[in-house]
C-alpha cells in the first residue's frame, strides 16, 4: 500500500526496452504520444519504434494502479473539487455541483416576455441531490485506495481459479483415467473405419499448433501472450521512484503475483493441451476442435473479462478504460514479446505433440513431471534471457535480489507442493 506523498509527479518516457500506462506520462511525453497515434510512424517516438498498445489486462491495470500513486492523487484532488463545486464560485457564478433552480409548474412561452421563464422556481429535488454525496464517496474510494486493492483482489483470485481449474483437470481428466487408453495396437485393430480415424488422429497432434496461430494471429487471444508484457511492465514500475520507495512491498508482492501468471499458469499448458486433445476426444473431429479452442481461448482470457468485473464493479467510465489500459512501450519490448513466441510456444507444443503420441503407447502418472520440469524452465529462463537481450538495464537499480529471490522462492515453493501434492503418482512403488 502507499504510505508516501498525497502529490503525484508524472513520469517521463519510457526506455527502450520498456512499459508504461500513457496516463501517468507528463506533459511533455503526453504530447509526443499524442503526435505518435495521430502521425504513428511518421512521429517522433514512431521514428524511434516506440508503439502504443492497449491491454485490458487484470494483471498489468492492477498493477500500476496499486504501485503508482496517480488514482490517489487524483481521488483527493477531486474530493476536493466536489464540494468546491457544491457553492458558489468565486465569480458569483453556480458550481457544477451547487442545487439549481428547476422549473415545477409553469411552461415558459415563447413570444411572451413575461412567461418566456418559468414563474414558479424550486431547488433541486429528489434523489438528484445524493449526486455530490455519491462523487464525493467514489473519489474517497480512490484517494484511500480502496478501490486499486480491490482490483488487487480480483487480479489474486483470477490467479487463483486458473491455478485450481488446471489443477480439477489434471486430477479429474488424467490421474482419472489412468491407465485406461488405448493403444497402438488396439486403435489399429478397432472395428471402425480406419480413415476418419486416421484423419482425426494426425488432426489431434497438430491442432494445437492451429491453436498457436490463432494466438498470435488474432487480437482476442493475445492474452494468450500477455506474459512478457506483465513482466516489462513490472520491471518498468520498480525502476521509478516510487517502486524504490513507498511502494517497494508493493512491488515484492507483484514479484509474487507475475511469478504465477507467467511462469505457474503456463507451466500446465504442455501436459493440459495433451490431456484435452486426447483424453477427452469424442472422436467428433468438429466437435473436439471446438471445445479445445474454446477452452484455450477461456483460460488466458480471464484476465480480461477480470478488468471488465473491475470496471463494473466500480463504476469505471469507459472512457477512462480505455485510457487507463494504453500503455507506450518501447522499441526493444517487441524483441522480448517475439522472443517470449518461441520460448512458450515450441516448449509446449513439443511437449503436447510428445505427450499425445506417448499418450497411445502408455498412460501413466509419470507425465505428470512435465509439469515441474516446466516450472523450472520459464523460471530460468525468465531469469536469464532478457538480461542476454539488454544487458545491465533489465536489472532493478534498489532491491534486485529481493526482486529475483521473492520469484525464484515462488516458483520453488510451488514446485515442491506439486511434487508433494502428486508425489504417490510421481514415484509409483
Amino acid at each position: 500500500m502507499i504510505t508516501g506523498p498525497m502529490e503525484f509527479h508524472p513520469y517521463d518516457l519510457p526506455l527502450p526496452n520498456q512499459i508504461l500506462p500513457c496516463a501517468i506520462l507528463n506533459e511533455e511525453a503526453t504530447g509526443l504520444v499524442a503526435e505518435l497515434e495521430a502521425k504513428g510512424k511518421d512521429s517522433a517516438l514512431g521514428k524511434l519504434g516506440y508503439e502504443i498498445k492497449e491491454q485490458k489486462n487484470v494483471f498489468m491495470w492492477a498493477m500500476w494502479v496499486s504501485i503508482s500513486a496517480y488514482l490517489k492523487d487524483f481521488g483527493y484532488r477531486q474530493t476536493v473539487q466536489v464540494q468546491y463545486q457544491a457553492v458558489p464560485q468565486d465569480d458569483g457564478s453556480l458550481g457544477l455541483n451547487e442545487p439549481k433552480p428547476v422549473n415545477v409548474f409553469s411552461v415558459p412561452q415563447a413570444g411572451v416576455p413575461q412567461a418566456e421563464e418559468a414563474t414558479f422556481f424550486a431547488p433541486w429535488l429528489g434523489c438528484r441531490c445524493s449526486w455530490p454525496c455519491t462523487q464525493l464517496c467514489w473519489f474517497y474510494l480512490l484517494g484511500s485506495q480502496f478501490l486499486q486493492w480491490v482490483a488487487v483482489v480480483v487480479a489474486v483470485l483470477t490467479i487463483v481459479f486458473q491455478v485450481l481449474l488446471l489443477e480439477s483437470m489434471i486430477v479429474a481428466n488424467f490421474l482419472a483415467e489412468v491407465p485406461h487408453t488405448t493403444t497402438w495396437y488396439e486403435w489399429w485393430t478397432l472395428d471402425e473405419p480406419w480413415l476418419p480415424r486416421l484423419i482425426w488422429l494426425l488432426g489431434k497432434v497438430i491442432v494445437f499448433w492451429f491453436m498457436i496461430g490463432n494466438a498470435v494471429n488474432f487480437d482476442d487471444s493475445q492474452s494468450f501472450l500477455a506474459s512478457p508484457e506483465i513482466r516489462l511492465l513490472l520491471r518498468s514500475l520498480a525502476n521509478r521512484f516510487e517502486g524504490q520507495t513507498y511502494a517497494y512491498c508493493t512491488v515484492v508482492l507483484w514479484t509474487i503475483i507475475s511469478e504465477f501468471a507467467t511462469v505457474i499458469v503456463v507451466s500446465y499448458f504442455a501436459l493440459v493441451s495433451a490431456i484435452i486433445i486426447n483424453v477427452e476426444s469424442t472422436g467428433n473431429a468438429l466437435g473436439d476442435a471446438t471445445i479445445i479452442f474454446l477452452i484455450f481461448d477461456f483460460i488466458p482470457e480471464l484476465d480480461g473479462w477480470a478488468m471488465g468485473l473491475i470496471a463494473f464493479a466500480a463504476c469505471l467510465p469507459q472512457d477512462f478504460v480505455d485510457q487507463s489500459s494504453t500503455y507506450l512501450q518501447g522499441p526493444r519490448c517487441q524483441v522480448v514479446y517475439r522472443t517470449y513466441r518461441y520460448v512458450l510456444f515450441w516448449w509446449t507444443g513439443i511437449w503436447t505433440t510428445l505427450l499425445i503420441l506417448l499418450f497411445r503407447y502408455q498412460m501413466t502418472p509419470l507425465y505428470l513431471w512435465v509439469v515441474p520440469a516446466s516450472f523450472l524452465y520459464f523460471l530460468v529462463l525468465w531469469q536469464t534471457w532478457p538480461y542476454c537481450l539488454d544487458g545491465w538495464p533489465v536489472c532493478f537499480p534498489h532491491g534486485g535480489p529481493c526482486i529475483f529471490w521473492a520469484a525464484l522462492g515462488t516458483t520453488l515453493l510451488w514446485t515442491g507442493f506439486f511434487i508433494l501434492r502428486y508425489g504417490c503418482f510421481l514415484f509409483p512403488c
